[in-house]
């Protein structure tokens, strides 16, 4: 995530080209105040949408939602994305 070097993330387009569903459960993958997960659930939900392979979100935590929070919208743009269901 900190280098945004594309080449690393082979073995996760590997893996969500042959995924038939991308499962996130009980995890608060949306907690941007003190973690990074919020970055690696928007960009696993990016290349699912690649591959066209449904995300499914099941008992996930979200911090406060903001419209000013640039985090909230990048969150918020990634989960309107068709292939989360």
């Amino acid at each position: 995530m900190s280098t945004r070097d594309e080449s690393l993330l082979e073995p996760a387009r590997y893996a969500l080209s042959r995924a038939d569903v991308v499962i996130f459960g009980g995890a608060p993958p949306f907690n941007d105040r003190y973690q990074i997960f919020y970055l690696r659930t928007i960009r696993t939900v990016e290349l699912s949408a690649e591959y066209d392979v449904p995300v499914l979100f099941s008992s996930i935590g979200i911090e406060q939602y903001s419209a000013e929070n640039p985090r909230s919208q990048q969150l918020k743009k990634a989960l309107a994305l068709p292939v989360v269901k």
